[in-house]
């Protein structure tokens, strides 16, 4: 269901994310991503709910394998594109360093 921890998996940037209430400039941190598969998960009202909001059904969660999170992921049945997971670990100068390939 994973990746090699090798192999090319591609995580297209985002807008970088506004963290309120931190103090101080934090150095960056270099990521190599190991997996990112696609989530998927059913949504229903929970019965003796009061509102139309629509929660995660739990034990519902599938996890599909992609090489590339481009946010196209293929229609599933009975579930509904959550996001993706991404798996990393921590590299130094752009290359995995020997402690995170043996966490």
């Amino acid at each position: 269901m994973s990746q090699s921890p090798h192999s090319a998996a591609t995580l297209k940037a985002a807008p970088p994310a506004e963290h309120h209430g931190q103090e101080g400039e934090h150095a960056p941190t270099r990521l190599q991503v190991r997996t990112v598969p696609e989530v998927h998960c059913r949504y229903e009202v929970p019965s003796g709910s009061t509102s139309n909001v629509r929660h995660p059904v739990p034990g519902t969660t599938e996890l599909v394998p992609v090489r590339e999170a481009d946010g196209w992921a293929r229609t599933r049945p009975q579930v509904s594109f959550t996001g993706y997971l991404a798996t990393a670990a921590r590299t130094q100068d752009g290359q995995g360093s020997s402690a995170s390939r043996n966490q």
